[in-house]
């Protein structure tokens, strides 16, 4: 009877001193239970609850009694995003599991949110260390396209991968990752140009657009001239178009400007230090025939399939062929995309003719 009592006064004496130590050095009990909460996670011990709560990247730890009621304010980037897309979605709404879309590969995401009601759709997910793997991704993709004719995607280096179906398709990402887009207004100002009265649009060499309307070179000027060049690490991949600045008639400057849309360099420096201006792709859109868009293959087959016959040609492409317009974040199958009018079936051919095959 005795050694039960010792073994009682130790045990409970341990977990004094857990939670003594925990309150003292502001950490988690070791006799405890991880549980995640978004992006936070909390450590529940016996007698204490320790919260690691997670705002944009800072951690706060804090320690909490069981009998005291606390949640994490989560105003991170996921959250942040997550209530965003939540105003899509009814009451009426039913969560969707992981396991509903990977039956393998789980433990290699993060971060899984899902929801849908009867029209609309969203997920959000963030993989382990970053990584997105093709095998996984093909996934969600197939989840969405096998429900709907068109959704929209968006990721970038600062926020985990989206997909949506709404009613009109239109979210406006820009909108909402805009609270989370910092900028150092300490960067290098670009040299300013002024004196322009016509701007040419280029894409290999050949000329897709130009310009002569006051309020529009001012525009395009304007954007330019506020561009700043950040740090001294740059990616030097090719740029897709080449902007040259006339002066009745006279070329003054020659730019170089990424598919991005932001990314810009004088044509003579030397290097790849280009300036971040505003995104002008729609200006480009809206002035040219040029298209901002990229085909995707979520098929592992060298399958092709007829998508599209006129009087003189029939064209053929790989399966699963989808097309994602990068203004509007909308994607959808080749073949809907062109028996819609997204896009001419000419423009793509001519674009990816290993792509889509013309006999």
């Amino acid at each position: 009877m005795k050694k039960i009592i010792i073994i009682i006064i130790s045990l409970i004496s341990l977990v004094i001193l857990d939670t003594i130590s925990a309150l003292v050095f502001k950490k988690s009990p070791v006799i405890k239970v991880r549980e995640k909460i978004g992006s936070s996670y909390v450590d529940k011990g016996i007698l204490l609850n320790t919260y690691y709560c997670v705002n944009e990247d800072v951690v706060t730890v804090s320690n909490h009694f069981k009998t005291t009621k606390f949640t994490c304010n989560e105003d991170n980037i996921i959250n942040y995003i997550e209530k965003e897309l939540d105003k899509y979605i009814s009451s009426d709404r039913t969560n969707i599991e992981l396991s509903d879309i990977l039956d393998s590969e789980i433990d290699k995401i993060e971060y899984f949110k899902g929801a849908h009601d009867k029209e609309n759709m969203y997920i959000i997910v963030y993989p382990k260390n970053g990584t997105y793997e093709s095998s996984f991704i093909k996934k969600f993709n197939k989840y969405f396209s096998d429900r709907f004719n068109v959704y929209q995607t968006y990721d970038s280096p600062n926020t985990p991968l989206i997909y949506i179906h709404t009613k009109d398709n239109n979210v406006n990402f820009k909108d909402i990752i805009s609270k989370y887009e910092k900028e150092d207004r300490k960067g290098k100002n670009i040299k300013r140009i002024y004196d322009v009265n016509k701007i040419l649009i280029k894409s290999n060499n050949q000329i897709i657009g130009s310009i002569s309307e006051e309020d529009k070179i001012n525009y395009l000027l304007n954007n330019i001239n506020s561009a700043k060049q950040y740090g001294s690490a740059f990616l030097c991949d090719g740029n897709a178009f080449e902007i040259e600045m006339y002066n009745n008639d006279k070329l003054k400057s020659t730019f170089y400007l990424w598919r991005d849309g932001v990314r810009i360099k004088y044509k003579e420096e030397i290097g790849c230090g280009y300036y971040i201006m505003n995104d002008i792709r729609e200006f480009i859109e809206n002035e040219t025939d040029y298209i901002f868009y990229d085909l995707l293959n979520y098929s592992e087959t060298e399958n092709t399939e007829l998508i599209y016959k006129d009087n003189d040609y029939s064209y053929y492409t790989y399966s699963d062929i989808f097309i994602k317009f990068s203004l509007s974040n909308q994607v959808m199958s080749l073949k809907y995309a062109i028996e819609n009018n997204y896009i001419s079936i000419n423009k793509v051919s001519e674009d990816y003719p290993q792509v889509v095959i013309k006999k």
